[in-house]
């Protein structure tokens, strides 16, 4: 079966019709990705080396069409999702993280930033074509939080009640620094 993530987008080159993708594909099949999810983790109060993450499904639904803005350009729609695993960066324990990206991207070979169309993101492609697979890698890649927390509701044991009435006294770095600034008035 080939992969449907296996092509390349040519901006010069319009595509006929509609290309539809209804795929599932594991996080392990993202190098990069990969990646930058290994280096989040490492930050784990007790690093895992339970690697089940890595098998985490991605659910790609993309549209893929030529439209009309001035001139031919290739749109993308439709949606991504999947789980992040990553570290609570407030208590430094495992968490998971939904993800759930809506995509309207036009590919274009310069930033189109100043266009009053709202509902589309403007995606620049250096070179004239992306591959379908390093484009997911990238959109992905930039929805890793860059500082993962816990939700609210959520037990996070930095902010836990039983966690901070057991010390009698509490100390804050910067509390110092505030009574500096309030006896400056």
């Amino acid at each position: 079966m080939n992969n449907p993530l296996d092509i390349n987008i040519s901006l010069k080159k319009p595509i006929n019709g509609v290309y539809s993708i209804d795929h599932k594909c594991k996080i392990k099949d993202f190098e990069k990705l990969r990646e930058v999810l290994i280096d989040d983790l490492r930050n784990l109060e007790s690093p895992d080396d339970d690697n089940g993450w890595l098998e985490e499904l991605i659910n790609i639904k993309l549209q893929i069409k030529t439209t009309k803005f001035g001139e031919n350009l290739p749109f993308i729609s439709g949606v991504l999702g999947t789980f992040f695993s990553l570290a609570c960066q407030n208590c430094l324990q495992p968490m998971v993280k939904k993800i759930d990206l809506s995509l309207n991207l036009i590919l274009c070979e310069s930033d189109r930033e100043n266009n009053d169309v709202d509902e589309y993101d403007y995606w620049e492609v250096i070179g004239g074509d992306i591959g379908l697979h390093d484009l997911i890698e990238e959109i992905l890649i930039l929805s890793v939080p860059l500082y993962s927390k816990h939700d609210l509701g959520q037990k996070c044991t930095t902010f836990s009640e039983s966690k901070v009435t057991d010390r009698e006294l509490l100390y804050s770095p910067f509390s110092g620094l505030k009574n500096q600034l309030n006896n400056k008035k």
